[in-house]
């Protein structure tokens, strides 16, 4: 993007704000704070509809190229990069590795043992992992030189663009929490209760099912859901005073099931007088395949070029153990003998 390109989505943004302020004054017309409008079956319905889409993923494979674009005082830069990856919901193993680029955002290669208690995340050597936004208790980037475990955090919300692991499914929900849409039926159900703290609002347009929250008469949140697309996320934008965050989604349709076709992210504040912040993500998924049969072998550490005589750096307790393969976790003997067991 120029620089020229900036400022001209600088004023399309201003703009964007206004737009938003006074579909707040249009919603807050006759209504009182922490008033309901409209029919929470909808929602229902939406929610449904990703949940029974979602659960028809079995296996899912392909590729995706990722551009982004960050912008802090004034400087803007550029990175981009080219995934393959692979999940096997029923085994519970994903995988995905960086085919072209160079960006410290994500790691090259990575391995997640789903069913593992603790859900580790195995990162493959000759990388760069940026370990401060994954463990907040540990340094900056690290050098990796082995295999390096760590463990996700539960319920940790991802916002862009600073994702740490390219992760299929979490684009399933628009990079938000898993539970998106129970979140917002639970909060139009419970709206009185709430009530300064919201305004809430669902409508349907066609086939857009659009949820408007406002909070302490401030800040706007906007999502839309779309039926014709397996009801799932297409748009969701938040607003408070100077600075906009959306999120815009399309999908597309593969042997029955609604993948994600396209993902752009975009956060940028609006006040002159201010030190420019810009930060965008753009995902384009690839050639898509879903519920074909993986060899098991793909999700083992020795397809990552792992072998058992290598050590191991352990950073689960955020110290950065070096521990041999003998003694690591469960999750990394199943992940490396996997395949082996089913060839027995």
């Amino acid at each position: 993007m120029k620089q020229n390109e900036f400022w001209e989505m600088n004023v399309m943004f201003k703009m964007m704000i206004k737009m938003m302020s006074v579909m707040l004054v249009v919603c807050m017309c006759g209504m009182s704070w922490g008033e309901v409008v409209g029919d929470t079956k909808l929602l229902l319905e939406v929610d449904e509809m990703r949940e029974e889409n979602a659960a028809k993923i079995m296996t899912w494979q392909g590729t995706a190229v990722v551009m982004s674009q960050n912008m802090q005082g004034g400087e803007l830069r550029d990175h981009h990069g080219a995934y393959v990856y692979a999940v096997d919901e029923a085994e519970g193993f994903k995988r995905w590795k960086r085919v072209e680029g160079l960006t410290n955002f994500l790691p090259i290669e990575a391995l997640v043992d789903m069913a593992e208690p603790g859900v580790d995340e195995m990162v493959a050597p000759d990388g760069f992992y940026n370990v401060k936004r994954h463990m907040r208790r540990v340094g900056e980037n690290v050098d990796i030189k082995t295999l390096v475990i760590f463990e996700l955090e539960k319920g940790k919300r991802r916002i862009m663009p600073y994702v740490d692991s390219f992760d299929p499914m979490m684009y399933m929900d628009g990079l938000m929490h898993s539970d998106l849409h129970k979140m917002l039926v639970f909060r139009h159900e419970n709206a009185e209760k709430m009530g300064e703290q919201g305004l809430m609002q669902v409508t349907r347009e066609g086939d857009v099912v659009s949820y408007v929250l406002t909070s302490d008469h401030k800040t706007i949140n906007l999502y839309q859901f779309d039926l014709s697309q397996g009801g799932n996320l297409v748009l969701m934008r938040s607003v408070y005073s100077s600075q906009i965050w959306q999120t815009k989604m399309s999908w597309q349709e593969v042997d029955g099931i609604w993948l994600p076709k396209t993902f752009d992210y975009v956060s940028h504040n609006t006040v002159e007088k201010s030190t420019p912040q810009y930060h965008s993500w753009h995902v384009e998924f690839g050639e898509q395949r879903v519920n074909e049969k993986i060899d098991p072998k793909v999700f083992t550490i020795e397809a990552m070029g792992v072998q058992p005589t290598t050590s191991i750096t352990d950073w689960r307790d955020g110290e950065g153990e070096r521990i041999d393969f003998g003694e690591g976790s469960k999750s990394v003997q199943r992940a490396f003998y996997r395949g082996e067991e089913e060839d027995e």
